[in-house]
């Protein structure tokens, strides 16, 4: 049941990984579409949205790294045992 979860985990980040990706450069390519056919405006419309939502899917999955490390940092953290703490008092 435990390798099930962490392998759910697993596919679950990696759809979030693609979603996070994804998302930001097809919004703003549909919004750049929208805007030409609305105002009549250039192709360098879409080609700033699309520079913006590569920027943006980039930082984005930066973030997402990041935050991924951290939460595995502090698990392995958890699982670890406690050092034993220095004592100086000892006298043997």
């Amino acid at each position: 049941m435990k390798t099930y979860m962490r392998v759910l985990r697993a596919v679950t980040m990696l759809g979030q990984f693609g979603f996070t990706l994804i998302t930001p450069p097809v919004v703003l390519g549909l919004v750049a579409w929208w805007l030409q056919s609305r105002f009549n405006l250039g192709s360098w419309v879409m080609l700033l949205a699309l520079l913006l939502g590569l920027l943006t899917s980039g930082a984005s999955a930066y973030q997402f790294f990041r935050r991924v490390l951290t939460a595995e940092k502090k698990k392995r953290q958890a699982d670890e045992p406690p050092e034993k703490p220095v004592v100086f008092y000892r006298h043997d």
